[in-house]
């Protein structure tokens, strides 16, 4: 009797694994998308059911096959243990919005910024949500006022947007984060972390296509001037100067004020004895890293040919629009940087004083 009816569990498995153009060794099996995994011989696992399918039953002893992302888990037969169902697929970030009643508020301004799609798709962002309390804690002029403004309101909503998935270990480890609105401040004290200014109270909740961040108030603005210049590495030579020139104080100002910052590369390209005779000599320190700040702000749309004034004195910018522009011979290479006191656009070179 034991041999017929392991005779027959065999037959049922064989014909099984022939009727999904399987093999009828005891190895498990998959199917393509949507197809049953094969059935395990006696004491072999079922094949598992590739995305929406089944997992197939193991026969005698055998476990069944683990249904791969929607599908269910094949039944083990005889003692065998019940192959796992698949894992549900994760919510987008807008679904995970519209689904907390904490963020109605918030869900609500995307909407009507017409922003909601862009948090549906497939690409990734890491979004800084605030609940409904961190617009309740705004002043009521300042949130009439971003509503009453479409630009302005897009603007702040998108400062609590960065591209890609930004986990919260990555979010710690510096002092900035660039968000779609431009660059935010990060700080941390000890357990305590704040972006844009705004307090961090939950972290890393994954969605489809991307990562969200709880945080207790609104971001209103981008870092300041000397925050992102210190917060990016190729500015270290520009603030190490600032530092000693003792000019942090005068970019800390509330402005606006336009920066044209050179790289470390664009110091770099100095002839040797010229930056030692600039860091060597304050007064001439002063005079160079002036002649980079315009007082008032200035955005790529409003550069033109011609002189102008800056806090050191006259430079002269030439070129256009296409061609790209320079001051006095060294490039901008990159325009735009938003800043909570001004503009920081990025040099190729240093501009260097007129001689007198």
């Amino acid at each position: 009797m034991k041999l017929l009816k392991n005779l027959s569990i065999c037959m049922l498995a064989l014909a099984v694994a022939l009727s999904l153009g399987c093999g009828d060794d005891d190895s498990s099996s998959s199917d393509a998308a949507g197809g049953a995994g094969g059935a395990g011989a006696e004491g072999g696992a079922g094949g598992a059911g590739a995305e929406g399918g089944a997992g197939g039953a193991g026969a005698e002893g055998g476990a069944g096959g683990a249904g791969a992302e929607g599908g269910a888990g094949g039944a083990g037969a005889e003692g065998g243990a019940g192959g796992a169902g698949g894992a549900e697929p994760l919510p987008s970030i807008a679904d995970i919005a519209t689904g907390d009643e904490r963020f109605s508020t918030l869900v609500s301004l995307v909407d009507s910024a017409g922003l909601l799609g862009l948090f549906t798709g497939t690409d990734e962002y890491t979004v800084f949500a605030p609940t409904n309390a961190a617009f309740e804690a705004l002043p009521q002029e300042t949130l009439d006022a971003v509503m009453a403004d479409p630009d302005l309101l897009q603007f702040v909503l998108s400062l609590h947007a960065a591209p890609g998935r930004v986990n919260a270990e990555s979010v710690v480890a510096g002092t900035l984060v660039q968000t779609l609105g431009g660059y935010v401040s990060v700080a941390v004290d000890g357990e305590n972390v704040a972006v844009g200014g705004a307090p961090v109270s939950a972290v890393d909740i994954e969605a489809s296509n991307g990562i969200v961040h709880v945080i207790d108030s609104v971001i209103t603005d981008n870092a300041s001037i000397v925050e992102i210049a210190s917060g990016i590495s190729d500015f270290e030579t520009l603030v190490g100067l600032v530092v000693q020139a003792n000019l942090v104080d005068a970019l800390s100002a509330e402005g606006p004020l336009t920066v044209f910052a050179p790289t470390n590369d664009a110091f770099a390209a100095l002839p040797e004895e010229t930056l030692a005779a600039v860091m060597d000599d304050p007064e001439l320190l002063a005079s160079v890293l002036t002649h980079h700040v315009i007082n008032g702000a200035v955005t790529a749309a409003d550069v033109a040919a011609g002189d102008v004034e800056t806090l050191g004195g006259t430079v002269t910018i030439a070129g256009d629009a296409d061609a790209g522009w320079t001051i006095n011979g060294a490039p901008i290479v990159t325009t735009d940087i938003r800043a909570s006191n001004g503009w920081i656009h990025i040099m190729g070179g240093v501009i260097v004083p007129a001689a007198e």
